[in-house]
């Protein structure tokens, strides 16, 4: 009887043990490594608007044509290149709103000025619209082509007159010491791959699924369906976290 006993209990928890493993296999999504950008990004917004001095950050994002964020990234020594060198490209529209991120990427040439890099992360907050979109697909050649001027984050902000033509205003927020104007030489340009993972399988009329993913489609034509992007929308305008974003960013 005994022994009859402990069988039962092994069938049954055996069974249990495969409702259980069912069930999580179901019920956790997993988030594509575009989502996981576009929500670092959102983050990055958010705590870039705490770093700067109070009202920086926001004031140039009013007069911003497009924003250039980069979550994260890490350069060990100065002649290393950039690790977690992704990032996601927002123009604004003629209405005002923001467009759906397009994804984008540092190819850094190695000779940056700095001595050491921690991690951190980089906003470039875009003024000049003719310049923003003449890079879309070309790119942007640092330092050559933007003439930046460097925030230090961690409540350091240096005060800048933004009243002054400025093409590229860029926010760095990363512990040690103050960076060179010059920041990074090397590129930034688009990532075919990416815009085709997040956007290529659902394109909206006129576009077909033959329409390719590129920055013009995505930030100016909107050729494809919208993705989950409202937090990184309601970061840049100022509004307050949802629940769901809280809850997010703590699983995260």
């Amino acid at each position: 009887m005994f022994q009859q006993r402990v069988a039962v209990f092994l069938i049954l928890a055996s069974f249990g043990m495969a409702a259980c493993a069912m069930h999580h296999g179901e019920t956790i999504p997993r988030i594509s490594y575009e989502q996981q950008l576009v929500d670092g990004a959102s983050q990055a917004v958010r705590d870039m608007r705490t770093a700067t001095r109070p009202n920086t950050f926001d004031y140039a994002l009013d007069w911003a044509q497009g924003v250039l964020i980069f979550p994260s990234f890490k350069k060990q020594h100065w002649l290393s290149r950039v690790e977690g060198r992704d990032g996601v490209l927002l123009v604004r529209r003629e209405d005002g709103s923001w467009s759906q991120p397009a994804f984008y990427n540092i190819n850094n040439d190695g000779d940056g000025p700095q001595h050491a890099m921690q991690a951190g992360m980089l906003i470039y907050v875009f003024f000049d619209r003719e310049l923003l979109l003449d890079g879309l697909s070309s790119g942007y050649r640092l330092p050559r082509d933007i003439g930046m001027i460097v925030s230090h984050g961690d409540g350091i902000a240096e005060e800048f007159n933004l009243a002054e033509d400025l093409s590229v205003l860029l926010f760095v927020d990363q512990p040690g010491q103050p960076l060179d104007g010059s920041f990074l030489s090397g590129w930034i340009s688009a990532r075919p791959t990416p815009n085709e993972a997040y956007y290529g399988t659902d394109p909206v009329p006129p576009a077909t699924l033959d329409t390719p993913a590129t920055p013009e489609n995505i930030l100016l034509k909107g050729y494809f369906a919208s993705r989950p992007v409202q937090h990184l929308f309601n970061a840049l305008n100022n509004v307050p976290e949802q629940p769901a974003e809280v809850e997010q960013a703590s699983a995260d």
